[in-house]
């Protein structure tokens, strides 16, 4: 009566073909390098940060935080827009398109701080590019008339600094890929082993079906 296949056979399976086993794991260790090494794009993000504060008739550190609130979303929005990117966009060879991309602007209401967050492959071009277009958001609010009292609201509160690493974990994706292939690996060789028992099997049929006609 057939027992089946236990746990031990199986590791003996393995470990007889443990060089084509072996073969497998170091192509996936290449492959998984290769992967994070060269096909992997790097991610990393800086930010700048503008306060939004309209002060009271004139005065110093006394804001008037609703209607600070009320323009913090258009000054938002105006960081956005081709009149603030377009100078920051040829001082870096890229086009306004390109530059919106990278860039995010975010809002906090209960701080009025309006972050500029840029995200790019390299870590100092992505702190460069936040910080000039904070610089341009406020040029253009202070020097543009039709912009009216935004300029003289605006109050930069930090600089960006070098891009975090923000992508995917390199190392940890390296290691699936190696795991996959190597799994793959020891299906491939559960296969192998199967397909030369399967063709023992019918060998064996063969030959008694000749003894039979004899």
């Amino acid at each position: 009566m057939d027992e089946g296949i236990s746990l031990f056979d199986l590791i003996k399976i393995i470990l007889k073909n443990w060089l084509m086993l072996l073969g497998f794991l170091i192509l996936g260790i290449i492959i998984g390098i290769c992967f994070s090494k060269f096909i992997m794009k790097e991610k990393y993000q800086s930010q700048a940060s503008i306060m939004v504060a309209i002060s009271y008739d004139g005065e110093p550190k006394e804001y008037d935080y609703n209607n600070s609130l009320l323009l913090i979303n258009t000054v938002s929005e105006l960081a956005k827009q081709g009149i603030v990117l377009e100078s920051v966009a040829i001082e870096n060879n890229l086009t306004i398109e390109d530059l919106m991309a990278m860039l995010k602007v975010e809002s906090s209401s209960s701080s009025l701080l309006i972050k500029i967050i840029c995200e790019n492959e390299d870590k100092y071009l992505a702190q460069k590019l936040a910080d000039e277009v904070a610089d341009a958001l406020i040029f253009e609010c202070k020097t543009n008339s039709d912009l009216g009292m935004i300029g003289s609201s605006l109050l930069r509160t930090s600089n960006a600094i070098e891009g975090v690493y923000i992508g995917q974990n390199k190392a940890l994706v390296a290691l699936f890929i190696t795991c996959a292939i190597t799994f793959m690996g020891i299906c491939c060789i559960f296969l192998k082993e199967w397909l030369i028992s399967k063709r023992k099997s019918l060998s064996k049929i063969n030959i008694l079906n000749q003894l039979e006609n004899i």
